[in-house]
Formats: C-alpha cells, structure tokens, sequence
C-alpha cells in the first residue's frame, strides 16, 4: 500500500490553489482563517493540545499544531463535517467567528472532495480488493505452514 498524503501536505495544496483563485491580500485574510479554524477547532477534536491557555495562540503552538498536522492522514477528513458541528457547538467564540471558521472549513472540504487524491468509497474499496488476502490457518507463525499439502 502507498503512502497517504497528510493534512499538511493538504493544506500546502489548498493554500497555492486559493493563491491562485484570488488577489494577494484575500488569499492571505483567507489561508490566516482557514489556519485558525484548523488550528482552534478541529485539531483539538483529534486530540492535538495547546501548551498555552490564552486566546491567542503562541508562536510555539502554531509550531506545535502545524507539525501535528503531518501525522494526519487524509482518511481522518472522510467524517470530518459532523467533528465540525461538534466543535463549533462545544466553542466558545462568537456567532460571527463560529461562521466565519465554519465557513472556512467547509470551502476546504468542498476542495478537497473534488481532488483525485480524495479517498472515496470507491477508492477504498479498491484498495481493499488489491491487498492480498490475509491466510488465517490458526498457527501463529508462518514458518509452521507446510510448503507442500503432502503428507
């Protein structure tokens, strides 16, 4: 089996393509958005922990976030919408801010869902019929198997 690509690697993908789609300064209100989003959100969900406990997220915590960000794979984004909804309900920002995120994340899924590098049930089904059938013979190890069926 391949390597699966990475949230960060993702995310690196999602920022050249709003680069690309809109004028310097919207790209950059929109990636520093769509990062704090992440950051403050969902990264907590999947059991990322801030070492600060102020608004603000420090320097070293955005380091923090940024290298937990190349440990996720890009299977965790397949049921990512409703750990949305669970965040935005248990957060404690505005109606304004709890939009603005929510807005952010969901343009990001919406891109990442018309990527071909998108795990679809599709694609996981056929990577599941391409792995070699897992022979169960009730030994433990496979230096017991016979190499012949003769006696």
């Amino acid at each position: 089996m391949g390597k699966f690509i990475t949230l960060y690697e993702i995310c690196d993908l999602y920022f050249e393509a709003v680069r690309h789609q809109h004028s310097p300064q919207q790209a950059e209100r929109i990636i520093n958005e769509f990062r704090s989003a992440l950051f403050r959100l969902l990264l907590p969900e999947w059991g990322f922990v801030r070492k600060s406990r102020g608004r603000k997220m420090t320097d070293a915590d955005v380091q923090a976030a940024t290298d937990y960000t190349k440990t996720l794979c890009v299977q965790r984004l397949l049921k990512v919408r409703a750990l949305l909804e669970k965040a935005l309900a248990s957060a404690t920002v505005s109606q304004a801010s709890r939009n603005t995120c929510g807005n952010r994340l969901e343009q990001f899924f919406q891109w990442s869902e018309q990527q071909s590098w998108w795990p679809c049930e599709r694609l996981l089904r056929i990577q599941a019929q391409c792995r070699p059938p897992q022979q169960f013979s009730g030994r433990r190890d496979y230096s017991d198997l016979p190499l012949t069926s003769r006696k």
